[in-house]
């Protein structure tokens, strides 16, 4: 059963633990990556468009990406309010059409805890390397291997975290070099049995060649 994120979209973001997380990782790609003002930015999986305000200010162009039409309208209004310009929200989901991103030509593709609801990540992160320049980066942030309890309804979920040996695999496979990984991030949440524990995040960096 495929989650439905539309219903989530409009209380997404009052989620205090989520929120933070996804700040803490969009500061820990922009450390990593350190973008510049030249750049078009793919973030795949955008939501409601947090990390792609995070990034705005520090690059010419974000393509922010969903599957959900809920999120984008929630984006949509948050670009608004803000008087943001330069991230455009695009319905793209590339398992279903592939096709539909070949005019996007980012420059670096970011996307933050959207490879546990995908079921061909190989397929995903060769795609991903179709799209980008020779030099192009791209940055992942994903849980690591969790017994899987992190949702508390596991509809959508691929995977239970991965581990980094395993995403750095992919990644190679996929064609992309210089891979770096490494835990970034500590989410404590209450899991679905009711007990408080931790789940390390990870980021990984890599280039096309």
């Amino acid at each position: 059963m495929k989650r439905d994120f539309d219903r989530e979209a409009a209380q997404w973001d009052s989620n205090p633990t989520r929120l933070a997380m996804t700040l803490a990782l969009s500061e820990a790609m922009i450390e990593r990556l350190k973008p510049t003002p030249q750049l078009t930015v793919l973030d795949y999986g955008a939501g409601t468009g947090v990390m792609a305000l995070k990034f705005s200010p520090l690059v010419k162009r974000v393509f922010a990406a969903d599957s959900s039409q809920g999120m984008l309208d929630v984006m949509r209004s948050k670009l608004a309010a803000l008087g943001v310009t330069n991230v455009e929200p695009v319905l793209l989901d590339l398992a279903q059409d592939g096709a539909a991103a070949d005019a996007l030509r980012p420059d670096v593709i970011v996307s933050s805890m959207v490879f546990h609801h995908v079921r061909d990540t190989a397929a995903l992160l060769h795609r991903f390397h179709s799209m980008l320049p020779a030099g192009g980066r791209i940055a992942i942030a994903d849980l690591e291997p969790e017994p899987g309890d992190f949702h508390s309804d596991n509809a959508g979920v691929e995977h239970f975290g991965f581990a980094q040996s395993t995403i750095e695999g992919l990644c190679s496979a996929a064609g992309f070099t210089e891979i770096a990984t490494a835990t970034a991030y500590v989410m404590r949440k209450v899991n679905a049995a009711g007990a408080e524990r931790d789940f390390p995040i990870f980021l990984l960096s890599a280039r096309k060649g």
